[in-house]
Order: C-alpha cells, then structure tokens, then sequence
C-alpha cells in the first residue's frame, strides 16, 4: 500500500499532525477499534485489517490490535488492568492514512460516547519546501543560547539542547533539538529531505513541535473545537519558546519583544489568535 508524504507530492509548505497518541477510559478494546474505523473516511481502515497480538503494543500494555500487523497504527491493552484504559497510537506513518477531518472526528466520537480521554503525546509538524524557515537566524540564536544563554527565552534547560551536522547528496544539513521526553514540550528542526533520503529534492526542512500532558490535550480539544492548526502551532511553538531581541535582554529574557526576523517568520505562517491559551 503506497503511502503519500503529505505535502511533498504539491511541494507546498503545510500544518500537520504527525504523531498522536490518545489514551480513553472505560470502553473495551474491541468497541474502541470499531469507533475508530467508523471515524475515518479510508475504508483501508477496516476492523478486519487490524491483527490481533498477544503482546503489547506500548510499554505497560500486554495485548494489541495493529493495522496490517504493522505498528504505525496500534490499540493497545491490558485485559487484567482495565483501569490502564486503551491507547490509540499513530506513528507518523500512520497519521498518513487520516485526514484533518478524521482527527476530528475521532476525538468527537469519543466525545459522543462520554469515555474520559486523555492526549498523551502530540507532534504537530511544518514542512518548509519554500525556504520560509529562517534557519541561519534560528542556528545563530540557538549558538547564544548555548554559549550565553541569550537569544531564546524559554524554560526549557539549555542543556538539553543539541546540534546534529551532516551531509547527504553533497548537501550540509543542521539540525537542532531543544527539550527532553520529560518536556510538556519540544523542539525540533531537521532536514527531512536527508531523513528520507529523497534524492529528487535539494531542500526540505520540517519545524516539528512534541507536545505531550496539559499542551498536548490543549491543542487537540482546540483543534476539534474550530481552531486551524496553523494557530495553535504558532502558540504552542511560542509557549515553548521564543527567539527574542538581545538588545532588551536587561529587562529579563520573559518581557523581551520578539527579535524582528522572528516577528516576520510567524507573520509568514500565519495569524495567531490564541496567543494565551497554553502555558509557558
């Protein structure tokens, strides 16, 4: 079955949901599944094409359901825990098969059925095609933040933060990635073209935000609630953390105005109109 990168194939710069892991309580695996096939408009997402494993597909969990016997789409449970609740995994690869309009009405269905449910983990991705990203700006800020701590303001432990230099078809690449698997929130930019080894492309760059705890169930309830993702993007990224003006740094990195060329980078991808809504 082939799989389409979203974007790649019109090379036009896009939102997306690229990871998703959705955690709901008191319904049973099998009525789960079904809900979930009933939410999607690809029919290839079909009961009958989910495998059933005696082993878990996450950690905790000892029984699963997974698409094509894969694992880039999984139910995951635990028959002697029902308190564990079921958790819904997509992997990249797996968020291919829905559309925007299937998330939504995922996490509406479950809404439906009154089931508690909790968003555990949430990578939300910006393909860059056009050279919006303004990378030799964000290389140079993330360079002061390392060596002076200037330049970001962020909570996030600048320890945490690491350079990856590389070549792929005689091109230099640079990627960052600032946070841990503990952050409520994390940063990564990265040359996807050398991630995919897609030979035919001479550029390709992914801004990718890993949400997870209150900014992940933030986002999504958002989501479903009628704001674009573009939005929520934009006030995620800047809950998490903001390229600011050095020159106003006297007053405290938290009360500084964005740096100029940041300003004009969310400008480029779009209005934001719920700056406030996650926290810092």
């Amino acid at each position: 079955m082939k799989i389409v990168i979203k974007g790649v194939k019109t090379m036009q710069n896009c939102f997306s949901i690229d990871f998703l892991t959705i955690n709901v309580k008191n319904i049973s695996s099998e009525e789960l599944l079904i809900l979930l096939c009933d939410s999607v408009s690809n029919k290839d997402l079909s009961v009958e094409n989910f495998a059933f494993r005696e082993f878990g597909g996450m950690r905790g969990y000892s029984r699963s359901y997974a698409f094509l016997n894969e694992d880039f789409i999984r139910l995951s449970f635990h028959p002697e825990h029902p308190d564990f609740g079921v958790s819904i995994q997509l992997t990249g690869q797996g968020c291919k098969y829905l559309t925007e309009k299937d998330f939504i009405n995922l996490v509406l269905a479950i809404r439906h059925k009154e089931k508690p449910y909790s968003i555990t983990r949430l990578d939300i991705a910006y393909d860059d095609f056009k050279r919006v990203l303004p990378l030799q700006e964000m290389y140079q800020a993330v360079d002061n933040f390392i060596d002076y701590n200037t330049s970001i303001s962020t909570k996030i432990n600048r320890t945490s933060l690491q350079f990856y230099n590389g070549m792929f078809n005689n091109i230099r690449y640079k990627n960052f990635e600032i946070g841990t698997r503990t952050s409520t929130g994390r940063v990564r930019l990265y040359d996807k073209r050398a991630e995919q080894k897609i030979d035919e492309l001479d550029y390709w760059y992914r801004l990718e935000l890993e949400l997870r705890q209150e900014k992940s169930q933030a986002f999504i309830d958002l989501f479903v609630d009628g704001h674009s993702l573009s939005d929520l993007y934009i006030s995620a990224l800047n809950s998490i953390l903001r390229f600011v003006d050095d020159r106003y740094e006297g007053n405290g990195k938290a009360h500084c105005p964005n740096a100029i060329w940041y300003d004009e980078f969310l400008v480029e991808l779009g209005n934001c109109s719920s700056k406030s809504i996650f926290r810092e």
